[in-house]
């Protein structure tokens, strides 16, 4: 009895570890940049790379996950999300590919899976410098995640907070994030 009830458990247990895999997201995160390791209430707001975004209610999403960590660091958004009146601007572009089919077996057969590979791109530029022709980028950031998930809407904010942990970070080096 108690042998049926552990084999019975068994693929319970390995379910749940299975799942608690797929939950989790690794990624490479790498940064260079000129910025302080502490603000003291400098503005800033943040824009799509690709600006048929601008009116997108995913990307606003998106945009506030990153204001919300930008603010934890001691920035603080721009009135009205004004470029005339912030002093950075956090363009941020992101995507994911169709994804690679790969195979994998045992004794027991072959099995086949799709793996994709996801981006997240941010620069942070000084505002004055757009303003004047000539921009001038004070950090850039890309992240970039492989996994089994197709859906970018489900990964991608668990990827903004993997890029922003540690932020600004030491400029020139890449880290392994997991979230």
């Amino acid at each position: 009895m108690r042998f049926r009830f552990l084999k019975a458990l068994i693929p319970v247990v390995v379910g749940v570890l299975a799942l608690q895999g797929c939950a989790l997201v690794k990624s490479t995160v790498t940064s260079f940049h000129d910025l302080p390791k502490s603000f003291s209430g400098e503005s800033f707001v943040v824009a799509p790379i690709d600006k048929s975004k601008e009116s997108s209610l995913e990307f606003a999403s998106y945009a506030a996950r990153i204001a919300g960590h930008l603010e934890k660091r001691g920035l603080k958004r721009a009135p009205d999300n004004g470029l005339t009146s912030a002093d950075f601007v956090v363009f941020v572009g992101y995507g994911i590919d169709d994804g690679r089919t790969g195979f994998s077996g045992n004794e027991t057969g072959v099995g086949s899976y799709v793996l994709y590979t996801r981006v997240l791109r941010v620069d942070i530029i000084d505002a004055q410098s757009i303003k004047s022709g000539n921009p001038k980028k004070r950090w850039e950031g890309v992240l970039k995640s492989s996994g089994s998930s197709g859906h970018l809407q489900e990964t991608l904010p668990r990827l903004i907070d993997g890029m922003f942990r540690d932020f600004p970070g030491q400029s020139g080096k890449t880290r392994s994030v997991s979230n």
